[in-house]
């Protein structure tokens, strides 16, 4: 009897020694989880989260509470993208104006960076309007300021922006020339996009044949778009843009535009002195682009380049 009470005592100490072993091993990883992550500022989730809604009126409380107005948003609240973005930079992505005000008068940096390079101003020309465009660019914001892909916030507003917030850019000086990552200048993004009117703001000082990465021009774009681009193509042809220049695979405006099956956009290409005998890297004249449709459209295109040889 009593050799049985020794080994139950035995087996007790055993278990308490074994659960204290396991207890010390949590308490050293919480440790070191403790000291691997930096403690965040105080207030720095709140005033993102108000920042996000673009919420002037939380922002002021978080302000006068003394937060940090210029944190990076801590990895753990981090959404895809975000990571090191500022209040400033969430309130200029929230679309709200008055949001943005608040963050300045408080002493955010307008020029600070996110890990991808952008700047307030590249998310309030992009995704904001143009009041708040007008405050970032009046607190000394860089214009031409560049993301890691090369972006600057007029490319920004010419692929996604508003017209407003193009004007305001172009207004205070933005350079029209420069490329992004691929080669394309704001003209070539709002080609893109098919934005007849931001096209006709940026004519006025953008280089109307500049090429991106691939040899595509403005216009080289605009013709493989859909009916959309037809007042695009228009602008950019009354501009002068010139529809002889190929793309690195030799490829015409105007064969795009057979391609497309749009016959009133390659006669106006025709009319404005495109080749008609140029050939692609692959011998495709346009022609010959057109009759690949075996369709109505193909032929229409077909008969109308046909009537112009």
């Amino acid at each position: 009897m009593a050799e049985r009470k020794s080994v139950s005592f035995l087996l007790i100490v055993v278990c308490l020694l074994a659960a204290g072993v396991v207890l010390i091993i949590q308490v050293n990883s919480l440790n070191r989880e403790v000291q691997a992550s930096p403690a965040q500022p105080p207030g720095t989730a709140g005033i993102i989260a108000a920042a996000r809604k673009g919420d002037a009126r939380e922002l002021e409380r978080f302000v006068s509470s003394k937060a940090d107005v210029n944190a990076a948003i801590p990895d753990s609240l981090a959404q895809p993208g975000e990571s090191g973005m500022t209040p400033l930079m969430f309130a200029a992505l929230s679309g709200k104006a008055d949001a943005v005000e608040v963050l300045l008068k408080a002493g955010a940096k307008v020029d600070a960076r996110a890990k991808d390079g952008r700047n307030a101003l590249m998310y309030a020309a992009g995704w904001s309007d143009a009041a708040a465009v007008r405050s970032l660019i009046d607190a000394g914001a860089r214009l031409d300021a560049r993301s890691e892909d090369q972006w600057t916030p007029l490319m920004l507003a010419a692929s996604r922006g508003t017209i407003e917030s193009l004007d305001a850019l172009i207004a205070a000086g933005a350079n029209m020339e420069y490329k992004n990552r691929w080669g394309q200048t704001a003209l070539i993004g709002a080609a893109l996009v098919a934005d007849v009117e931001k096209v006709k703001r940026l004519l006025r000082g953008s280089p109307l044949n500049a090429t991106d990465a691939g040899g595509l021009t403005a216009l080289n774009v605009a013709c493989g778009g859909s009916e959309e681009s037809d007042p695009v193509v228009a602008a950019l042809l009354e501009a002068g843009a010139d529809p002889r220049i190929a793309d690195s695979d030799g490829v015409t405006p105007l064969m795009r535009a057979a391609d497309r099956g749009n016959s009133a956009r390659v006669a106006a290409i025709i009319k404005a002195g495109a080749p008609l005998d140029a050939k692609d890297n692959s011998g495709r004249s346009a022609l010959d682009w057109a009759m690949a449709r075996d369709d109505d459209a193909g032929e229409a295109v077909a008969r109308t380049l046909r009537e112009a040889m």
